[in-house]
């Protein structure tokens, strides 16, 4: 996971079991961009074979920012991601966080549609001091709760929505 100036562009994410896109645990990790990708199909709604006796599915998380700075994603799909096994792992849209030392910041989440089919659900979580945090004009459809800000620092997330996007064709 170490590196700088990361591009995930134009990708169908599909299939992972433990969530979508995870950034995290590095510090060395900046100037990311995630944008238009379709995330679908991960946690327990997996397209892979279940890994048999021992092995669970950790995490409903479409995309995860930690540790990390300078990290956007925006223009992405998130369907059907099933529900996290692990009793911490809940089901977010986004999830970011940082720690202690103040680790973790500027993380920017625009113009992103996301679609989470789960009982405990979250659109977008900060956790663990994450810093500097922005979540705008994002549409969030069957979740719970639309934030859950944990962290410390300064977090803007107004013109974030729940409501129906209204799919014409879900795949």
């Amino acid at each position: 996971n170490r590196g700088t100036n990361i591009l995930i562009e134009g990708n169908v994410i599909e299939g992972c079991r433990g969530g979508g896109i995870w950034l995290h645990q590095d510090v060395s990790i900046t100037n990311v961009i995630v944008r238009n990708n379709i995330i679908r199909h991960f946690g327990t709604d997996s397209t892979w074979p279940w890994a048999g006796p021992g092995f669970r599915h950790n995490s409903g998380n479409g995309i995860t920012f930690g540790h990390g700075n300078n990290m956007w994603a925006y223009n992405n799909l998130i369907y059907n991601t099933g529900n996290a096994a692990d009793p911490l792992g809940d089901d977010n849209c986004f999830f970011v966080w940082g720690d202690d030392r103040g680790i973790g910041k500027n993380f920017y989440f625009y113009n992103n549609t996301c679609h989470l089919a789960t009982s405990e659900s979250y659109g977008f979580w900060t956790y663990n001091v994450a810093q500097d945090t922005t979540a705008k004009n994002n549409i969030y459809s069957g979740v719970n709760i639309l934030n859950r800000l944990d962290s410390v620092g300064p977090n803007n997330t107004n013109t974030n929505y729940i409501t129906n996007p209204i799919f014409v064709n879900l795949v």
